[in-house]
């Protein structure tokens, strides 16, 4: 699973700061439902793409690989 956030700057810091504590137990949840819907009970990951894009519409990409780990 692959969750994407994404700043038009780093102003307010990097775009990675916008997935929350919150966001991610909802992602938990949601993703806990699938499994359970299609009956899998094999391994998986999630996975964070942080994407910050610049003015000079030169964008900065970060992959946060198996971010539950952590």
């Amino acid at each position: 699973f692959v969750e994407v956030k994404t700043r038009r700057s780093d102003n307010f810091g990097p775009p990675e700061d916008g997935f929350t504590f919150r966001q991610k137990q909802k992602l938990l949840r949601a993703i806990y439902t699938y499994n359970q819907s299609c009956d899998y009970h094999g391994l998986w990951r999630l996975d964070l793409i942080a994407i910050t894009i610049f003015r000079s519409n030169r964008a900065e990409i970060k992959h946060y690989k198996n971010i539950l780990e952590d």
